[in-house]
């Protein structure tokens, strides 16, 4: 039995900030908290038997050229402001939280018997696979209670892209074998949340009232896979069964909360501004291809040449704004 086999994995994890600031009296007060996170992997790996052309290569068992790669990256951003003021004064509070979260991942993945004459005993594969994933949670909130105008923005964004290239190849070869199998397969995913909430809460006794509440949530994700299982130029003599198969399953779940809530108390004159929204923008591309080009092929059994694709986008967005207000007159 002679084997190739090559495997990779990496893994990134997290980021995370968190600002809080309490004050009391009658002056202004400035409270921010963000967060980011940035993650960049690219990934490059090849198992091959590349010889001279016929070069002879005898295994008297099975015959596996392999190569598996899995880049893992887990995020999170969380940013978190809070402002709380008492006194008599209608000082303005103002609080500000963001966070963003930036992932991607490259990888080429490549298996490939190339200029062989091979004779093995038993089975012959020649397989690259790839399971990549990108987790990031992205969050901001947003807090007031003030007896003066309360103005709380939150926002938080998650932007994320996985891409990869996986081959199989078998080229300018002839095998013997007793099964013979190229596989190409790649299982991409990008799973992410991004959330911002927004609050405040204001009392005051005289003047006019006004409130501004934000929250916003945008999440934006791509998967670009090319899947490509082949035999080329090549002569394939199998007592058993010959088989050439690209797949791929690649998959997106992507969810984006916006939420905004204000209640407001003012016994002379008031606006209050509320909006929550959320947006998620998914895109996947997919290229898989099996093929047998100026290739004779004897199996006493079957001869498979298959290439599927199951893609599956999962995405929720939901924005929610909400007001109360009690006072003399207002808007």
């Amino acid at each position: 039995t002679l084997e190739w086999n090559r495997r990779q994995r990496q893994m990134c994890i997290r980021d995370r900030a968190v600002a809080i600031q309490l004050s009391g009296g009658s002056g202004r007060s400035v409270t921010v908290g963000a967060a980011v996170g940035a993650n960049d992997v690219t990934t490059e790996v090849t198992s091959a038997i590349d010889v001279v052309p016929a070069t002879a290569v005898t295994a008297s068992g099975k015959l596996t050229v392999a190569t598996e790669t899995a880049t893992n990256i887990m995020t999170l951003s969380l940013g978190v402001a809070g402002a709380v003021t008492a006194g008599s004064g209608g000082g303005a509070s103002f609080a500000g939280a963001g966070s963003g979260s930036g992932n991607s991942i490259h990888t080429k993945s490549a298996a490939a018997l190339s200029g062989a004459v091979v004779q093995a005993g038993s089975d012959l594969s020649v397989s690259a696979r790839d399971a990549s994933e990108i987790i990031a949670d992205a969050g901001a909130v947003g807090l007031v209670l003030a007896r003066g105008p309360p103005l709380a923005v939150s926002a938080s964004i998650a932007v994320n892209t996985n891409t990869t290239d996986v081959r199989a190849t078998i080229q300018d070869s002839q095998v013997d074998a007793s099964a013979i199998r190229v596989e190409a397969n790649t299982d991409s995913s990008i799973i992410t949340l991004a959330i911002a909430g927004g609050g405040t809460a204001s009392s005051g006794s005289e003047g006019t009232g006004f409130s501004l509440n934000g929250a916003g949530a945008v999440t934006v994700n791509t998967i670009t896979t090319s899947v490509s299982a082949a035999a080329l130029r090549s002569n394939l003599d199998s007592s058993t069964s010959v088989a050439v198969t690209a797949t791929d399953t690649s998959r997106i779940i992507a969810d984006a909360g916006g939420v905004a809530a204000t209640v407001a108390s003012q016994q002379s004159g008031g606006a209050a501004v509320t909006v929550g929204a959320a947006v998620a923008v998914n895109e996947v591309t997919v290229d898989v291809v099996a093929e047998v080009t100026d290739t004779p092929v004897d199996a006493a059994t079957e001869i498979v040449v298959s290439s599927t694709s199951s893609t599956i986008v999962n995405a929720v967005a939901i924005g929610v704004a909400g007001a109360v207000s009690s006072g003399g007159s207002g808007v």
